[in-house]
């Protein structure tokens, strides 16, 4: 009987109150607890189920208290998502307001401001980063052509510029706007100052240049530039020019296109360490001559995609000729069967410069060669200078004529009657760079030594590696007495010319002058 009782006591009654727990949770009371008389086993299992009900009845509290306030906790998201969205978008319209700015900035000094009778410039520009200011739609990038009209020596030039500032969106526009601004100043400070168009064209680049580059070498790698920089005289369509790191240029003539470089001399502005002589090139435009100078938006092109999804990006350089070809040299048309080529990914611009080309010919003066022949059987210098002036009053700008009397009065040692004709020749014949040396050469012969030099310096300028050139201006300086400079040049010719015996003479007379 005792053991009935205890078997009732310590087991049947505290499983039937954890039974009885059960099913009132079961049936939705989470207020119940078992009572724990004995701790043994059972009251392990009561006081883990009575754990149990509180852990669910206060799951059951928060899970009604999140519910209750669910609908304000959205609320209170999607306004801080709002707020952060409103920030977003305040910030967006800041920046694209900082675009804004900068593409007004950039549009007055990316222009085509020139007159000319001869030369006609058409360009064309898209940059690549789109954007809306209040309901505007608008562009902004790095590249960036300009051109307007300057003097220089009395002669009238078109000057231009087409340039790619390194850097997306707002870098490259910022390089590009500090380019604009300073290429602006210089054809200011050129228009307004007699010491400035006092400046041959060649000279007037390598100034430009090196003014360019000072600028944003200061930006410490940060800026860099390539462009094509460059003069055309509007009357006998010499172009001179300087490509630094820039797509090649193109000439188009009678429906065909092609490149008229095919060398890198020089890096990119703002280039740290950059060496090597500046040297202008130059190139004679014919009449109907068309000239295509242009960013490398214009090679950049996404033709499609591999198998593997990759992009397919151009790399034939010579598409670019056909597509001016195709176009007939027309720049629009030019710039559609660029987009038909291919999607254009980087921002791209374009100039076409041409010369005389809706220009009717005149008619050409009469030949010189029956005069020429006649000289020949002349063999007194003076008969032959006497032809040949009689021929040129009736033909002043005969080329072979004026070569023919130079030669005359160089070979009777009369230099300065020969230096008339030679500006003569140079006037209507400026891209003749062995002319310029003959005119150094006279003008040293005739005692004029800072004319002697100033052509001499517009020889090495366009063509740095003549050696004849070099020493003969190596020699004038010394004959002025600037010995640091003609050391200098003279160091030039003999490191091209180490057994130049001019050279290495004037070498001995510089060391014996250093050494007095």
């Amino acid at each position: 009987v005792g053991f009935r009782f205890f078997f009732l006591g310590a087991l049947i009654n505290p499983l039937d109150s954890l039974l009885a727990g059960v099913k009132k949770v079961n049936e939705g009371d989470l207020e119940v607890e078992v009572p724990v008389k004995v701790d043994d086993e059972i009251g392990f299992l009561s006081r883990s189920f009575n754990s149990m009900v509180s852990s669910i009845r206060d799951s059951k509290e928060k899970l009604e208290d999140y519910a209750e306030t669910l609908e304000i906790k959205v609320e209170e998201r999607t306004q801080e998502l709002k707020n952060t969205l409103d920030e977003v978008q305040a910030l967006k319209q800041q920046q694209d307001g900082d675009y804004f700015l900068t593409s007004l900035l950039l549009k007055p000094l990316g222009t085509n401001k020139t007159k000319s009778k001869n030369v006609h410039l058409e360009f064309y520009t898209k940059q690549k980063k789109q954007f809306e200011f209040r309901n505007r739609h608008e562009e902004i990038g790095g590249d960036i052509s300009a051109a307007q009209n300057i003097i220089l020596k009395e002669k009238n030039y078109i000057a231009f510029v087409n340039a790619d500032a390194m850097g997306k969106s707002i870098q490259g526009a910022g390089g590009a706007l500090v380019l604009g601004a300073v290429f602006e100043s210089i054809i200011e400070r050129t228009r307004i100052t007699h010491q400035a168009q006092d400046t041959h064209p060649e000279r007037w680049i390598k100034n430009t240049f090196i003014e360019l580059h000072k600028i944003f070498e200061s930006f410490n790698g940060s800026m860099l530039i390539s462009l094509v920089i460059g003069l055309v005289d509007e009357e006998t369509g010499l172009m001179y020019y300087l490509n630094a790191e820039h797509p090649w240029t193109v000439l188009y003539r009678d429906k065909k296109a092609e490149f008229i470089e095919s060398e890198l001399l020089f890096r990119k502005l703002g280039t740290h360490g950059m060496e090597g002589e500046i040297s202008i090139r130059t190139f004679q435009l014919e009449a109907g001559d068309v000239i295509y100078i242009g960013s490398d938006g214009r090679d950049d092109l996404l033709l499609g995609t591999d198998e593997n999804g990759e992009r397919i990006i151009n790399e034939n350089e010579t598409l670019f000729l056909k597509n001016i070809e195709t176009s007939n040299g027309d720049l629009q048309q030019t710039v559609e069967e660029i987009k038909k080529a291919g999607e254009i990914t980087d921002d791209f611009s374009l100039i076409r410069l041409s010369y005389k080309e809706n220009i009717e010919p005149t008619d050409s003066v009469s030949s010189s060669e029956e005069v020429l022949e006649k000289i020949k059987s002349l063999t007194e210098s003076g008969a032959i200078i006497s032809e040949l002036k009689l021929a040129l009053k009736e033909n002043t700008y005969q080329p072979e004529l004026l070569r023919a009397i130079i030669k005359a009065y160089i070979d009777q040692k009369e230099y300065k009657d020969a230096i008339s004709y030679i500006e003569d020749f140079i006037f209507i014949q400026p891209g003749d760079t062995e002319m310029l040396f003959v005119a150094s050469y006279c003008y040293r012969k005739a005692g004029l030594h800072s004319k002697s030099v100033d052509y001499g310096e517009r020889v090495r300028l366009r063509d740095p590696e003549k050696i004849k050139n070099l020493v003969h201006l190596a020699e004038t300086y010394s004959i002025i007495k600037q010995y640091t400079r003609a050391e200098k040049i003279l160091e030039s010719a003999l490191a091209k010319d180490p057994l130049n015996a001019r050279g290495l003479k004037l070498k001995e007379i510089l060391k014996e002058k250093a050494s007095i």
